[in-house]
């Protein structure tokens, strides 16, 4: 193992020795961008990436799915290609999964789900639109399910729905804008803005 771990210095040295999926090299301009869990791209993070990527490459391969028209859409890994863009890559390597569009969201969810650094308006969006995916399934205890995967309460489930739906407009732009990203913080404003409307806005 430490031989070949040695021996791999670049993308194409893992091509050549991985026994995993295949890893192939596409052309930028065939990959699209649907809707993702992560929405927010910081500027300097991408051009700090793109300035990795044009000194070592691409390191780590990006998940695609094919579509019927020879293109393909991407799974995960859309910072990277937004930043192999900005390097000026002709092409990225990545991993083609022939997986329907109902399996490449609940990847997605499940992959992105998790992150760290998932803000909570693309976190609240995200289970958002999985909740809409279960239910257009006929599934009605959707809330257990989304609890199930991401090992958190139906109650913290529920609240970030609330989060993507139910928020008054000015308490929503405390969290887009970057004033508060505390959850119950926002639940208590936007109640306290449904009962007296005119006391909290003008404190806000």
């Amino acid at each position: 193992m430490s031989n070949l771990k040695n021996s791999i210095t670049s993308i194409s040295d893992l091509m050549a020795a991985s026994s995993g999926p295949q890893i192939t090299m596409l052309e930028l301009t065939l990959i699209e961008c649907h809707a993702q869990v992560r929405t927010d791209f910081p500027e300097e993070s991408l051009l700090e990436l793109a300035a990795d990527i044009v000194e070592r490459g691409v390191q780590q391969p990006i998940k695609v799915r094919p579509t019927e028209d020879g293109r393909y859409i991407v799974v995960f890994g859309e910072r990277r290609l937004r930043a192999a863009m900005l390097a000026g890559m002709e092409k990225i390597p990545s991993v083609i999964d022939e997986m329907d569009e109902d399996t490449a969201a609940d990847t997605q969810f499940m992959e992105n789900i998790q992150r760290e650094d998932l803000n909570p308006v693309d976190l609240a969006a995200a289970i958002n639109r999985r909740y809409k995916q279960l239910k257009g399934q006929d599934v009605h205890n959707a809330v257990d399910v989304i609890a199930d995967q991401v090992k958190k309460s139906k109650s913290w489930v529920s609240k970030h729905l609330a989060i993507a739906t139910k928020l008054h407009e000015a308490v929503s732009g405390l969290l887009q804008y970057g004033h508060t990203q505390d959850v119950e913080l926002l639940l208590l404003l936007n109640k306290l803005i449904e009962v007296k409307p005119s006391n909290v806005l003008d404190l806000m």
